[in-house]
């Protein structure tokens, strides 16, 4: 990987084995150009591949479906599934609909994929729109989500970051969502944030 590359800012990478032989994938959602912690979001999930078992590294990509600003995300492989089957969950939003770079965090998406490459839409998991403070800060935020699979669910975990005060969003509550994997099925990816 080239350190002077465009991105210079890479934050919660997860590697991944494809369905190809030797080829990984890093996936990221917390990239921006410009220096330090400032500057331009990338706008999504993007990921840098692997050919060699992760020996060098491709220059980086855009999912571009997969919409997101400065927040987290979980990518879990099925260990349950006949086959090669991942889940990933992240806050799925479009960073132009906030004047500050990492809001408005008020959709969390969930995907699968059947080759480490692919994604599938399955569902929104949360949605929660916030009101704004007269600074413009949203009061509720989606945080640090997370994906486990069984022979039967998929659990889903994260943050909810609540107002604490009328003019704070401190007070975090943990939420944890149980699906029935039965019950999933590919939808169209939605087309507002």
């Amino acid at each position: 990987w080239d350190a002077d590359q465009q991105w210079t800012r890479w934050g919660e990478g997860k590697v991944i084995a494809t369905s190809t032989p030797n080829e990984l994938r890093l996936y990221s959602s917390w990239i921006s150009t410009g220096q330090g912690s400032a500057g331009t979001p990338a706008g999504s999930v993007r990921y840098m591949t692997s050919y060699d078992n992760g020996a060098t590294w491709s220059n980086d990509q855009a999912v571009e479906e997969l919409k997101c600003a400065r927040s987290s995300f979980g990518i879990e492989r099925d260990l349950s599934a006949s086959g090669l089957v991942y889940y990933m969950v992240w806050v799925f939003n479009d960073a132009n609909d906030h004047p500050k770079l990492m809001f408005p965090r008020s959709r969390l998406g969930l995907v699968t994929s059947t080759d480490g490459k692919n994604w599938t839409y399955l569902m929104d998991v949360e949605r929660w729109v916030s009101p704004d403070d007269p600074d413009g800060n949203p009061i509720a935020q989606i945080l640090d989500p997370g994906v486990i699979a069984t022979p039967t669910h998929v659990f889903v975990t994260f943050g909810l970051s609540d107002q604490d005060t009328p003019d704070t969003h401190n007070r975090y509550r943990l939420r944890v969502v149980r699906i029935d994997k039965s019950k999933l099925s590919p939808r169209a990816w939605p087309t507002e944030y």
